[in-house]
């Protein structure tokens, strides 16, 4: 190569040479790529106060009557609770009979049906209501109803929310009210416990009597009188039904 094209040779492959470090830089310089921001829900909107809820439910705050730490914390089971018993207070058997399950229903509709229904609620002053949870984790709402001198009790297990809360009546053994203290709804469960441990025991022994009295009338050969007879009605305890037996509970 003559010492003229050397130079033309070199002049033409230095730039080639340093064009292709520089693209082999650009290479590995890597530009850091942004992350996408994971979208924040909001938070939820605060429980609304029962005050506020009777204000807006137009809900007399002074006869239905919820203290706020009694109250459960959502505004929807709130709002269902504020609504069934002001219904109850007012008489509005439609709105009552839409919260209630369907045994229950069947027996308030029975009860407006034979004007009982008016005279239940009629005289009722105002509810007391306090909220939590059975021993089996249900959600429940206890009633004290003040009717003149007198009050009534009746507790009552729920489901849904709002408008569209489901009620069903708990068992009511005879002079509840009077018996309930401190955790008065746990207290409910333990009395029915008892009650229903009673009256276990009252049907075995009845049925240890027919047992007796069937092998008398063996012994003897007289006619199928004994308890039977008598009107008790057989197996079934003479009648009687415990707590748990399906009676509907007194309301007030």
């Amino acid at each position: 190569m003559s010492r003229l094209a050397m130079p033309l040779a070199m002049a033409v492959a230095i730039p080639l040479v340093a064009g292709q470090l520089v693209g082999c830089g650009e290479e590995e310089v890597k530009k850091p790529v942004a992350k996408a921001k994971k979208a924040v829900a909001p938070p939820p909107p605060p429980v609304k106060s029962v005050e506020e809820l009777c204000q807006e439910l137009q809900i007399d705050s002074m006869r239905v009557r919820m203290p706020e730490d009694e109250a459960p914390n959502s505004t929807d089971a709130r709002r269902g609770i504020l609504i069934f018993f002001d219904a109850w207070l007012r008489g509005d058997d439609q709105t009552v009979v839409g919260m209630l399950n369907s045994s229950d229903r069947m027996e308030l509709m029975a009860m407006v049906e034979d004007g009982a229904w008016q005279d239940a609620t009629e005289d009722v002053d105002a509810v007391f209501i306090r909220t939590g949870m059975s021993n089996t984790g249900d959600r429940c709402v206890l009633a004290i109803y003040e009717v003149g001198v007198d009050t009534q009790a009746q507790l009552w297990t729920y489901n849904g929310s709002g408008q569209s809360m489901n009620f069903t009546a708990v068992p009511t053994p005879p002079g509840m009210v009077d018996r309930l203290s401190g955790d008065m709804i746990s207290d409910w469960y333990s009395i029915l416990q008892e009650e229903n441990s009673l009256w276990s025991v009252a049907d075995e022994q009845l049925e240890d009597l027919m047992a007796e009295e069937d092998e008398e009338e063996e012994k003897s050969g007289s006619g199928a009188v004994g308890l039977q007879g008598q009107g008790g009605g057989g197996g079934g305890g003479g009648g009687r039904r415990g707590p748990a037996g399906g009676d509907a509970p007194d309301q007030f």
